[in-house]
């Protein structure tokens, strides 16, 4: 018996990549957490089996370790995980039906009524978070309280353990164990005495990454990331649909990064060091540009400087070597690389597959590019000129020219269609409030115009306003 992921059935995908996700923030980021890359068919579906051995304690690892590694079962079925699309679940025994998207999540005995796989236990979830709104519970004490899904897939992980046990199950157990996972996302406890739920809590995914080069998705770093996307990216239509076309990517670029981790332990902290925190710090600047357009930008990187957590990135050596990286990203050059990370010893093993991913991941989509990569490149380039000689306010001048280029360069989505003309005069004045200078408006609407020519007249009356 064994713990297994569902991928596919037939032509249709599940949200498998979204559900490794899961499973990693149930093992809390520890990196002996893999997927077989064998494929494993179940009853016509196909699946891929978790492994583990474990290098972390608690309630949730021991768990885990259970349903990986066979301890202790009292049958022989298979426990496997389906992840789906907000508003879908499974009915009669079919892979295909409709269940009122509110519910977050079933789970199903050997030969239930309405199992997906009658020969297994399964757990179905909702792995889209309510369609992105964020499901809710009742929270101890009162009040409600977030139901992420990482926290949905091992609340019906504990209905499978306590079937799969032959142990006595209830929603108050499930529960009880399900608060075992809001302490591991720092989340406050559930009232096992209330069932109630819906959706409308707020998004609650976090960078998965970042999670693991930090060691916590409740790091400080993991918290300044928040802090962008929920007072900064969510605060229009065309900001909240920005994170969701990139969430939606990131699901497809991060498990190969969290793979490479597992294999390669010693990549976590160059990871760390190399890419979160110049990317944090990129994202500060930003923060920093916005919030007082453009003034302080040096003074800002030279606070920085003098962090603790950021000190050593800004010594010369480390900037010339992510500029390096950065090249590698942009041209990847597999001798080149071969030779440099040869001479830096085995520490840097692994770093070369990782630098490919990338730039694969980079080259073939804009939303990982701009909000990613260029963000660091953005950040790269700013912190080379501090040493230059010249003035705060000189420099200020130079990062801001570099930060209006990447604005310009923004993401356009298909968002842009479905807005009438009041609300796209509406989205382009926020986006001017926020980001937007003269310069860089009138380089985006030209961009804006080509892709949606239905809103020109609009989009050209705001690129020629001034002042701002």
């Amino acid at each position: 018996m064994g713990l297994f992921l569902a991928q596919t059935v037939g032509t249709n995908n599940f949200q498998f990549a979204k559900a490794q996700m899961h499973i990693i923030s149930i093992a809390k980021t520890d990196t002996k957490i893999g997927f077989s890359s064998t494929v494993t068919n179940l009853q016509g579906v196909n699946c891929a089996r978790v492994t583990y051995a474990p290098s972390l304690t608690g309630p949730t690892i021991t768990r885990l370790n259970a349903f990986v590694n066979n301890v202790g079962y009292a049958s022989p079925p298979h426990v496997v995980a389906l992840a789906v699309p907000a508003g879908t679940m499974f009915s009669g025994g079919s892979l295909n039906g409709v269940l009122v998207s509110a519910v977050a999540g079933a789970s199903f005995r050997v030969g239930d009524a309405g199992s997906p796989m009658s020969n297994h236990i399964c757990a179905v979830y909702d792995a889209d978070d309510c369609d992105g709104t964020g499901h809710w519970v009742d929270k101890d004490g009162g009040g409600t309280t977030s139901f992420p899904p990482d926290v949905i897939l091992y609340h019906e992980l504990s209905h499978c353990f306590h079937f799969a046990t032959a142990a006595p199950d209830s929603e108050p157990l499930a529960e009880t164990d399900e608060n075992d996972m809001r302490d591991v996302r720092g989340l406050p406890h559930r009232n096992i005495a209330s069932h109630n739920g819906g959706c409308g809590s707020g998004p609650t995914t976090c960078c998965v990454v970042a999670s693991l080069a930090t060691g916590s998705s409740y790091s400080e770093e993991i918290q300044r990331f928040r802090h962008l996307r929920e007072h900064t990216l969510r605060r229009s239509i065309v900001g909240d649909d920005l994170f969701n076309e990139f969430h939606h990517r990131y699901y497809g670029f991060s498990p190969e990064v969290t793979r490479l981790i597992g294999h390669q332990p010693n990549l976590r902290p160059i990871i760390r060091d190399r890419f979160v925190m110049p990317l944090l710090a990129g994202v500060e600047m930003l923060i920093c540009y916005a919030d007082h357009k453009g003034k302080g930008l040096a003074s800002l990187l030279r606070a920085q400087a003098s962090r603790k957590d950021l000190s050593a990135v800004y010594q010369g050596s480390s900037l010339e070597e992510l500029a390096g990286y950065i090249k590698v990203v942009r041209n990847f050059d597999n001798e080149m690389i071969s030779r440099a990370l040869n001479r830096k010893g085995r520490k840097y093993s692994g770093l070369k597959k990782l630098l490919r991913h990338i730039n694969v991941e980079t080259l073939r989509d804009e939303y990982i590019d701009w909000l990613l990569v260029a963000v660091v490149e953005l950040w790269v380039g700013s912190a080379r000129i501090l040493d230059s000689g010249r003035s705060n306010a000189e420099i200020d001048l130079e990062i801001y020219e570099k930060i209006i280029q990447w604005i310009a360069l923004m993401p356009i989505s298909g968002v842009w269609k479905e807005l009438s003309r009041l609300e796209t005069e509406t989205e382009l004045q926020g986006l001017e409030q926020f980001i937007f200078d003269p310069r860089s408006k009138e380089i985006f609407s030209e961009r804006l115009i080509e892709k949606h020519p239905q809103h020109g007249k609009t989009i050209r009356r705001w690129a020629e306003r001034r002042g701002t």
